[in-house]
């Protein structure tokens, strides 16, 4: 049994390293709970990694067991025997030291003051100026910019390779041999094991303020290696995995009820968080309140002194939650005994609406049980509130079914069993939307208990007397492979014809939701029996026969427009304008010229045998 590396590669780049268990004899690798947890929190966003393990004097090739275990695939020699020393310098280059770093910076620095130092020579020293001492001194100057940069930037390298370098040391890796990223994750199986192996104090740990929102958290600290500060914003999705690849630190959330389940789920990661109150944190806040300005003083608040927040676990806040809902109840019912200290008029003009609208007598029997059962409602009450009151009392009861429901319906009869199954579902969804209308609308104060009553009652009822007309429509469409039919059917948004498309997937097996466009309707025609090249021939006829029926429609359009005119001859006879134009035309006209006001239009023929001359003219005024 030893300990070795094992290295998590995703797909999309990410790379996560930590320690693991082998056993040998068994081909085994046992991971820590805290990296399985990693590895099933971004198996729902990320597809499946590959897993490698490495050892003092070899490399592992894992494959991934039911029970959480990794066994040996394949095992490979130690990759320095295996690529030699051009390996160990890209391996030094791919991931530096920060003193490596910092030394070749100083020394990317010493090679810039230099070339300043030569610049300024070559131009005092020079004196006349030709052309190529005009292109060395350019030199020299581009020298002093250029060392001068590269030494800026690798003080602030974070240690990866560039794109080109990192691809080409991939493809040379012959041995199939995993690079893994500079950023690791802990190398510890949880908080209390780090403290206890390294013997440093919370206040060792790099220190992270996090001010939490509702979709994205403003993350505020220092980078430990090159000393930059880091003020940038995180989303929602993204937090758990950005601290799953950092260092060990000291996490600060500003105490709230969100705060606390953030900082259960960060403490199985490995990072140490407190939770500060509102108050302390508040002093820290030296600007302008915004969430950068948030951040940074929650990261000044945490590396104080002072009593953190216990992190609650969620029984506790369940708990806590009663208590505050039973506080909330005390008071509403003490506003309501305060409420019913006196009566309004306004109470009486509601009464009267009320029962007005509800066709019932106002007499001196039922007055005085009117006025006790309003006697409960606020001092200005709505309509609503007191036909409630009314209700609640058995003065009012609900109101009878509308006629339509006391005649039957002919709902028909199913063609096959997919449209009976189409029926039920198209039945079940509307009567579920009609009673979730029902109870928003109640639960808005829109509606009274009584019509509440009646919606339901209506929604129940007409559930039976849904008819199978478009049931049967879908299902002799499906049958007889109508592609127009089905095609202004299915080939819709996904919240649209959910029940139809509910079907095919249950009699056909064809899944038509959560595809683009394109797919979907490929999908329809290959259930209609159409490959790729009877699509296109039938798009092509459908275009040609809407762009025939359109030139249809307009020609119509306009012929009844121009009957709607009226043409006046030359000879004074008054008819409509598809006449005139059909008299013009026999009689040899082929130009047509409209000029004048909207109201009064000038149409003029031209006959070709007559040039540069119009032999009819006539005046068509629209109705």
């Amino acid at each position: 049994m030893e300990i070795v590396d094992i290295v998590v590669e995703y797909p999309s780049g990410l790379s996560i390293t930590d320690r693991a268990t082998f056993i040998a004899d068994l081909d085994q690798v046992c991971i820590s709970e805290r990296l399985a947890f990693v590895i099933q929190h971004l198996s729902q966003t990320e597809p499946p990694p590959k897993v490698s393990a490495r050892g003092p004097d070899c490399s592992l090739q894992l494959e991934a067991r039911v029970d959480g275990t990794f066994h040996v695939a394949s095992k490979l020699a130690d990759r320095l025997d295996k690529i030699g020393l051009w390996a160990e310098l890209v391996d030094m280059v791919r991931s530096p030291t920060r003193d490596q770093r910092q030394q070749f910076g100083r020394f990317m620095h010493t090679l810039s003051a230099a070339a300043v130092i030569g610049a300024i020579s070559f131009w005092h020293t020079t004196s006349s100026w030709s052309v190529s001492n005009i292109l060395s001194e350019v030199n020299l100057v581009l020298a002093v910019v250029i060392t001068f940069n590269i030494g800026m930037v690798s003080m602030k390298w974070y240690g990866r390779l560039p794109l080109w370098l990192d691809k080409a040391t991939k493809e040379g890796n012959a041995g199939g041999l995993a690079w893994v990223d500079s950023v690791r994750l802990l190398k510890v199986e949880d908080r209390i094991s780090l403290l206890a192996q390294t013997g440093e104090s919370e206040m060792k740990l790099a220190p992270v303020g996090i001010d939490i929102a509702k979709s994205v958290f403003q993350v505020h600290y220092v980078d430990e290696e090159t000393g930059e500060i880091v003020n940038k914003p995180i989303k929602r999705a993204k937090f758990l995995e950005h601290f799953a690849n950092c260092t060990p630190s000291l996490i600060g959330i500003e105490a709230c009820g969100g705060a606390h389940h953030w900082a259960r789920q960060l403490t199985k990661m490995g990072p140490v968080v407190r939770l500060m109150p509102a108050e302390f944190v508040k002093a820290f806040n030296i600007r302008n309140k915004n969430d950068a300005a948030d951040a940074r003083a929650i990261w000044l608040a945490v590396q104080q002194p002072g009593k953190p927040v216990a992190v609650k676990t969620e029984m506790q806040q369940a708990m806590l939650a009663l208590h505050r809902m039973r506080e909330q109840l005390v008071k509403f019912r003490a506003a309501q005994i305060n409420a019913l200290r006196g009566l309004l008029a306004a109470k009486l003009h509601q009464l009267v609406s009320v029962m007005r609208a509800a066709k019932q007598p106002v007499t001196a029997e039922t007055v005085d049980g009117l006025v006790a059962a309003v006697a409960g409602v606020s001092n200005a009450p709505d309509f609503i509130e007191v036909d409630d009151a009314l209700f609640a009392a058995g003065l009012l009861q609900v109101a009878p079914l509308p006629e339509m429901f006391d005649k039957p319906v002919s709902v028909g009869q199913p063609v096959n069993a997919l449209a009976a199954r189409l029926r039920d579902l198209i039945a079940d969804w509307r009567r579920e939307k009609k009673l979730d209308h029902a109870d928003m609308q109640r639960t808005r104060g829109r509606l009274s208990a009584r019509r509440h009553a009646l919606e339901r009652s209506m929604a129940l009822l007409a559930h039976g007397r849904e008819t199978f007309e478009w049931p049967n429509r879908v299902a002799v469409a499906l049958e007889s492979r109508d592609v127009a039919s089905l095609l202004n059917i299915l080939d819709t948004p996904d919240d649209h014809n959910l029940s139809s498309k509910q079907v095919v997937l249950e009699f056909h097996g064809l899944k038509l939701r959560g595809l683009t466009a394109k797919s979907r309707r490929r999908a329809i025609f290959e259930l209609c029996g159409l490959d790729g090249t009877a699509q296109a021939a039938w798009e092509a006829s459908e275009l040609s026969r809407k762009q025939a029926e359109r030139k249809e429609q307009d020609a119509q359009r306009a012929k009844e427009a121009a009957q709607n005119a009226r043409c006046k001859r030359g000879d004074g006879v008054v008819i409509d304008g598809a006449q005139h134009v059909e008299d013009a035309t026999a009689s040899g006209c082929q130009r047509l010229a409209v000029a004048g006001a909207p109201c009064t239009l000038r149409i003029v023929l031209g006959h070709p045998a007559v040039h540069g001359c119009l032999n009819k003219a006539s005046t068509c005024t629209p109705r």
